[in-house]
């Protein structure tokens, strides 16, 4: 009967035997075989990517084509940007922010003005205090989100939509001489209504920012909202690699569980 030692010492002499008559081949072999897998790595970046777009769909999906007519007949301009309004832009920041759910009652209503309030501290900082630093001949900038904004005639989508969600008399300090004028402008020109609003002429898409909402008037006003969404939509072209560093940061705040952000 075999022993285990005599059962190993004659597999390693056979493959021993069988190396040395095909010692060519098994040293060849191995550093061409390396070199063909290693063609691979000009394929990594595909093959790891996240992108949705090309991980889920195939490439003849209908949404492409749509996507691509809107992208042709309605390209991105960062100087003329509205939130929502784009559908070929990905250098974007979402908050989605609600209350902590009750077991009985479910989620509290945003609308109350302590959530309100720490939803616009929160936004404030995001806005002011968030930078990086930028090297540049020789030189160094805090660059911020208002250096990094996409903009619609050069002013920042900046989130109001918060301070609109709040009582009236929370929207802005007014000259007496001027307070019946913007009382008439606040009580004809500006509706807080789903899933559009106006301040005047402008709309503002509540149904992009709100979630949840509950209608009390064929008008679409309401009184509750689940969730309310923040957005901060940076440039993503010449200065794009700036703007990723920037929205990393912004994330890694959000996520800081030694000082959370709320």
């Amino acid at each position: 009967m075999l022993s285990f030692d005599n059962i190993i010492q004659q597999l390693f002499y056979r493959w021993g035997s069988i190396a040395y008559r095909f010692r060519f081949i098994l040293f060849i072999g191995p550093i061409l075989l390396t070199i063909a897998l290693s063609f691979g790595f000009l394929f990594i970046k595909r093959q790891t990517t996240i992108d949705p777009e090309y991980v889920f769909s195939p490439k003849n999906a209908q949404w492409r084509y749509e996507k691509k007519v809107l992208s042709d007949y309605w390209p991105l301009n960062e100087q003329e940007f509205w939130p929502g309004k784009s559908y070929d832009y990905t250098g974007y920041l979402d908050i989605i922010a609600a209350g902590i759910k009750h077991p009985k009652f479910g989620r509290p209503n945003m609308l109350v003005l302590k959530y309100l309030d720490e939803l616009e501290r929160i936004n404030q900082h995001i806005i002011h205090n968030i930078t990086i630093s930028v090297t540049h001949n020789n030189m160094t900038y805090e660059v911020g989100f208002t250096d990094l904004c996409m903009s619609y005639d050069w002013k920042c989508f900046m989130n109001e939509h918060v301070t609109m969600l709040m009582p009236k008399e929370r929207w802005g300090n007014f000259d007496p001489k001027l307070a019946e004028f913007t009382d008439d402008i606040i009580n004809n020109e500006v509706k807080i209504t789903y899933p559009i609003g106006w301040r005047g002429t402008e709309p503002i898409y509540f149904g992009a920012l709100i979630g949840a909402p509950h209608i009390i008037d064929k008008e679409g006003h309401f009184n509750y909202v689940r969730a309310v969404r923040l957005t901060y939509n940076v440039r993503d072209e010449k200065i794009g690699n700036i703007s990723y560093l920037w929205r990393k940061k912004v994330a890694g705040f959000l996520s800081d569980v030694k000082n959370p952000a709320s």
